[in-house]
C-alpha cells in the first residue's frame, strides 16, 4: 500500500522538523544562560543569608573587594559572610568573589596593578590564595573603566595568569 503525501503534509513535516531542531538548539543556550545575583556587604543586615532566595540563581555574588596599589586585596572591615558562602553551597550553587570599583582610585589601582607583570603576578597570587581560604568557587571581575587598548592587553595578560594559577 502506497501512502500518498500531499503538499500540505510536506509543509507540515517540515514545520515540525523545524520546531523540533529550534527546540532543540533554544534548550542547549537555556542550559548555559547564567543566573545571578549580587549580594552586597553593605546590605547583609537587611537581606541575612538565612532568609535570601537563591533558588533560581546559578552563582551568587558577593560584592565587592578591591586591588590596593601593592597588589594585595582590600576589603571593608566585616566583608567576609560565610554562611552566605554556606548557603549558596549548600543549594549546590557557586559562589564568586567581586573584584570591583567604588571609585576612580581603587579604578587606578586595578588598572596600574595589572599593568605591571610583578605587581600582576603578586595580585595573581593574592587572589588565588583568598578565594581558596575563603571558599570562594572563582571570582568575578567589574572594571568598568578601561581606557585603552593596553588595558585591553594586560586584563587578557591578567585573566591567563589567574586561569594558570
Amino acid at each position: 500500500m502506497k501512502t500518498k503525501i500531499n503538499l500540505s503534509n510536506k509543509r507540515l513535516l517540515s514545520l515540525i522538523i523545524s520546531f523540533l531542531f529550534i527546540i532543540s538548539f533554544t534548550g542547549s543556550l537555556f542550559a548555559q544562560t547564567k543566573v545571578v545575583g549580587y549580594f552586597t556587604h553593605y546590605r547583609r543586615n537587611i537581606y541575612p543569608a538565612d532568609s535570601l532566595q537563591i533558588g533560581n540563581l546559578t552563582h551568587g555574588i558577593h560584592d565587592c573587594a578591591w586591588a590596593n596599589a601593592d597588589g594585595s586585596i582590600y576589603t571593608p572591615n566585616g566583608f567576609l559572610y560565610p554562611a552566605l558562602n554556606t548557603k549558596v553551597h549548600n543549594a549546590e550553587k557557586k559562589i564568586l568573589l567581586c573584584f570591583g570599583s567604588d571609585g576612580i582610585s581603587t579604578f587606578a589601582n586595578f588598572g596600574n596593578v595589572i599593568a605591571n607583570s610583578s605587581l600582576r603576578a603578586t595580585f595573581v597570587n593574592n587572589i588565588t590564595n583568598y578565594l581558596i581560604a575563603n571558599n570562594y568557587d572563582g571570582a568575578d571581575f567589574d572594571w568598568e573603566s578601561p581606557t585603552c587598548s593596553a588595558d585591553e592587553a594586560n586584563f587578557l595578560a591578567f585573566i591567563s595568569a589567574l586561569k594558570a594559577s
